[in-house]
């Protein structure tokens, strides 16, 4: 505020400082600028002053009004005395509504309730009268403070609980208005409906209208609240006679969902349903709602309405006003805005969309107990209902940890000693029974509920009627496939998971449906998903929510059919399976398809994994960055990032990770079958989209892939981007060289053998030069053995703590049986052999780890921990090293002579053409495979020949001239991998001698 002095004009400013200066433009504009905003400034405070002062006077105002009503009411009631009228009490009840204040006026409210409750019939009476309108609301009012005094510890408990229950009572209203003249009529709620503005008066629609206002204010909340304080923890149903309040809790619950509320607007019955359902099943459990509300609500005495409340979960998704106007007030308009939208948009979604977003696994469990006593009477449409209801609520029941993590592996494969933590966010952080967190509680009850009889025969026979159609399949994939991946269920232990296995129909049902699901291209034309998926092209979220869930639930359910089928009834007769039809039931066999529609569904599959590996590694990202994206949105006013793009790709990338491991574990067991016993055409496996040469892959020979090539499953596959970790010594992977090693690990059939086999061979040389090479010659494992003591010395030495890589080369020093150093230098053979004599003792029944069975088989010692105590173990685990290290080390092939021929060097004279060679050469060609094998141990210490050929050998096989004496015996070099041979002339004398030196050969010192 300012004064007025009675100038009206304002006075030109003079400046007696001297000559005036010109003022330049930029300064006189900032200059009235900050006038105008100053002189605005000025008007807000002005205003706001004013609304300020009109509240302040309206609040002093008020509380005068009240205090005066209050004096006004203390004399009435002094006055009155007990000796009132039902009119006297309706006046002082009107005056009590005006100032009433709870901190100041209980005892008051309680005074008016004792004087109403004497003349309760009278009080309604008036309901028939002029005024009914009037009495009406004051009723209403009235018992929603009394209702209110429930949500507080108070000593005036008794007379507001006695006062509710009179009055909601409809045999008070019967006898009150049984003589209502029929004329009398009340408007009805709300009265902006047209052509209904008034009904006619009855003790229903009394009750009905004060009913609905109380549920409309938390009626059911406070009874919570009470039931909460002044019920025992450990209370259970039916209640013992000594707690009266329990039953008349239970019964005034009831009575608001027992009434139709034909007379209070559209569809009120289903909003009463939905304020109980959020304000009662919706919150966190105590020990009183758990043992005995539920069980309450649960007896058939009580006759609890539980179609209707599933047709209310239904109902409240069509976000109409007057549903969603009990959500509005407590949540964000624009999540509530984008969930209406997206309901819009998927229209016959699978799930009910508010459920999604304000469901809990209170009201999970709630809907599971309720449900028990119900499940064999409901109907078609109320089943349907039921399914949409847990497809719903099953994604807010705290999952376990594992399943968090894509990582972890899914299905029957799974280890079942993790533990079972699990991740929650609930606002509950009371304890449950015995001390456990409510949220283990609940999900642990939900589970075996869903796993009951009743629970399982409900839902097959859902999907076993012959008129199941698409949607209830889809909604009972859903089911299955959040409980198999979330809570790690596996199918051998889930009645219903077992069941539906092992039916033939459901499992065609489920393949018809994945065949079938199409979507709409933006040209129109309908578009098969399961072809978009093996193109690798993203889908939409809702296309993928139809497709996902139930491919990996036909893939996990026919997966573990297979384990089972014997191979007599896989592969039987065609005439005896199924028909094509996809809805005939099959009665002749158990096989649910046929081998021609194996086949076609087996190519489909394959199609399918490489379609989801195209997703994992794309070309481009198609998706926006968090910070692009919260830029680009952060310029629009009012609109925010509702979900982070980071949340949304690791959904995605979870979801595509269990589908690509069921299938391709599906894929991989009709692979084996078809190795077992061919059912497919020639190259039947063979994909064309699959163009991989061992020479155009470079990069999966560098150390650090090939270490990934070896170990990395497709743990971290998504559809947006791979993070797989190639090491730090090489370069990272390009897009088709990603796809290449994820095909080569999980799908390596798809490529043709030749391919593979160089692959491996490749593979083999790098790491072998890598481990082996000349540049790992100083890094090689040098170990000093006894000949007497090879064992002692060999365990000791190549122990895991001592050597823990075994793939370097060894060489071995050896010690005769006087201690002395044998002659020779170890360059490969004198460790082959020690290998064999090694093997030999560790086998050796002597030697105590094994015994020989009546046929001369082994078999481990079962009393071997008495020979050398509690470490027994740890010799068999050096054995199995040891047996690992030979089998790398070569393998029993027959040995190619003419590769031996060409990779044969000569010394000492001899050529290839020389007469002794071509005699040589002509006696070992007539050798048995034994005796060859025997000739090669015999100059290389090693009986078998190199994986890769003889090309291979270091150092390479060598004839060396052993002087002209025929009396002589061939003699060998084994670390140098030469063979003296003397001048034999004769086959038959070159046969006899070889034969004696290689039948004779023993020990170390071959030479």
């Amino acid at each position: 505020m300012f004064s007025f002095e009675g100038d009206f004009r304002t006075k030109p400013k003079v400046s007696l400082g001297g000559a005036s200066k010109q003022e330049e433009k930029s300064s006189l504009l900032s200059r009235t600028l900050d006038e105008r905003r100053k002189r605005e400034d000025e008007r807000r405070r002005q205003r706001n002053a004013v609304v300020i002062q009109s509240f302040v006077r309206g609040c002093i105002t008020r509380c005068k009004q009240h205090n005066a009503q209050r004096r006004i009411f203390d004399e009435f009631a002094t006055r009155l005395d007990l000796a009132g009228d039902v009119a006297t009490y309706s006046h002082i009840a009107g005056k009590i509504l005006f100032f009433y204040d709870e901190s100041l006026d209980t005892s008051r409210l309680v005074y008016v309730c004792q004087g109403l409750l004497r003349h309760h019939t009278a009080f309604l009476r008036l309901l028939a009268g002029p005024n009914s309108l009037q009495v009406l609301y004051r009723l209403q009012r009235l018992l929603l403070l009394c209702c209110r005094l429930f949500r507080v510890e108070s000593e005036f408990l008794a007379v507001p609980l006695r006062m509710v229950e009179v009055f909601i009572s409809l045999e008070s209203y019967k006898a009150a208005l049984s003589f209502c003249p029929p004329s009398c009529t009340v408007p009805k709620d709300p009265p902006s409906v047209a052509g209904t503005a008034s009904s006619p008066l009855t003790a229903t629609v009394a009750l009905e209208h004060v009913l609905f206002y109380l549920v409309r204010n938390e009626y059911f909340r406070y009874h919570c609240c009470l039931l909460n304080q002044r019920l025992p923890p450990h209370l259970e149903y039916p209640p013992p006679h000594t707690v009266p309040l329990a039953s008349l809790l239970v019964n005034n619950l009831l009575k608001p969902l027992q009434l139709q509320y034909m007379y209070c607007g559209p569809r009120s019955r289903h909003r009463v349903l939905c304020h109980f359902i959020r304000e009662v099943l919706c919150v966190p459990y105590t020990e009183q709602m758990h043992s005995f509300l539920l069980p309450a609500l649960s007896d058939q005495a009580n006759a609890f309405p539980y179609t209707l409340l599933l047709e209310a979960l239904h109902s409240a998704g069509d976000y109409d006003g007057q549903c969603m106007g009990m959500f509005r007030a407590n949540d964000d308009a624009e999540q509530v805005e984008n969930l209406t939208r997206k309901a819009g948009q998927e229209g016959s979604g699978l799930g009910i969309p508010w459920l999604e977003l304000w469901g809990s696994p209170w009201l999970l469990h709630a809907m599971l107990t309720l449900g028990e006593r119900h499940l064999g009477s409901l109907l078609e449409p109320h089943v349907l209902l039921y399914l949409r209801v847990l497809q719903s609520l099953l994604h807010r029941l705290p999952s376990s940890t594992r399943a968090q993590h894509p990582s972890s592996g899914v299905g029957d494969s799974e280890d079942e000693d993790d533990d079972d933590e699990q991740e929650s966010h609930m606002s509950s952080d009371k304890a449950g029974p015995e001390g456990r967190p409510w949220e283990h509680v609940v999900r642990e009850e939900c589970l075996h509920m869903l796993d009951s009889r009743e629970q399982t025969s409900t839902l097959l026979a859902a999907v076993w009627s012959p008129t199941a159609g698409e949607q209830v399949l889809t909604v009972m994939a859903s089911i299955c496939h959040q409980l198999m991946v979330d809570h790690r269920v596996m199918v051998p232990r889930t009645r219903l998971l077992y069941s539906l296995a092992f039916h033939p129909r459901f499992l065609r049902h489920l393949w018809h449906l994945i065949t079938t699901l199409s979507t709409t291209m933006i040209t129109g034309s309908q578009v098969p998903l399961l072809q978009l998926l093996s193109r690798g092209a993203p889908l939409q979220p809702c296309d993928s929510s139809r497709i996902v869930p139930v491919f990996y639930l036909f893939c996990s359910l026919f997966g573990h059919f297979l384990i089972s089928v014997h191979d007599n009834e896989f592969f039987g007769d065609e005439q005896s399976g199924c028909n094509t039809t996809p809805y005939t039931n099959c009665t002749k066999s158990s096989m649910p398809f046929s081998l021609s529609e194996l086949v076609e569904m087996s190519l489909r599959l394959r199609d399918a994994c490489l379609g989801i590996i195209q997703l994992a590694y794309p070309d481009s990202r198609p998706e926006l960055r968090d910070s692009y994206a919260q830029a680009l949105q952060g310029s629009i006013v009012g609109r925010s990032v509702t979900q982070p793009a980071e949340q949304r790709l690791q959904e995605q990338r979870t979801r595509y990770t269990h589908l690509f491991k069921v299938i391709s574990n599906l894929v991989k067991m009709l692979k084996a079958r078809d190795a077992r016993r061919p059912f497919c055409p020639r190259n039947h496996w063979l994909s064309q989209q699959v163009t991989i040469c061992a020479d155009r892959v470079p990069q999966l020979y560098m150390p650090g892939t090939r270490h990934v090539w070896r170990s990395h499953r497709l743990h971290n596959i998504g559809p947006l981007w791979s993070t797989l970790d190639v090491g730090q010594d090489c370069p990272p992977l390009s897009v088709p060289e990603e796809r290449q090693l994820a095909i080569l690990t999980e799908l390596p059939f798809v490529v043709p053998f030749a391919e593979r086999v160089k692959i491996f061979q490749r593979l083999i040389m790098v790491e072998k030069e890598e481990s082996q090479g000349e540049s790992s010659f100083f890094g090689g494992i040098n170990v000093v053995i006894r000949r007497n003591y090879i064992y002692e010395d060999a365990f000791d030495k190549l122990s895991p703590e001592n050597e823990p890589d075994l793939r370097k080369q060894i060489r071995v020093h050896l010690l005769n049986a006087h201690g002395l150093d044998e002659a020779g230098i170890d360059g490969g053979g004198i460790f082959r052999e020690f290998l064999n004599e090694l093997l030999r003792a560790g086998f050796n029944p002597h030697q105590g780890f094994f015994r020989t069975t009546h046929q001369g088989l082994l078999y481990p010692n079962p009393e071997a921990r008495l020979l050398v105590g509690d470490s027994f173990a740890r010799h068999y685990f050096f054995l199995g090293r040891i047996l690992g290290k030979v089998l790398i080390s070569g393998a029993q092939i027959p040995i190619d002579l003419e590769d031996l021929k060409n990779c044969t060097n000569y010394s000492g004279g001899y050529t290839a053409e020389h007469p002794v060679i071509c005699v040589f050469w002509r006696v070992v060609e007539r050798f048995t495979d034994e005796q060859k094998r025997k000739l090669l141990r015999f100059v290389t210490s090693c009986s078998r020949p190199p994986l890769l050929g003889f090309k291979e050998l270091y150092p390479a096989f060598c004839i060396h001239n052993g002087g002209s004496d025929s009396e002589r015996l061939p003699t060998a070099s084994t670390c140098m991998n030469l063979l003296k041979l003397p001048e034999f002339d004769e086959e038959d004398a070159m046969k006899h001698k070889l034969l004696y030196a290689i039948e004779a050969a023993a020990g170390f010192e071959l030479s």
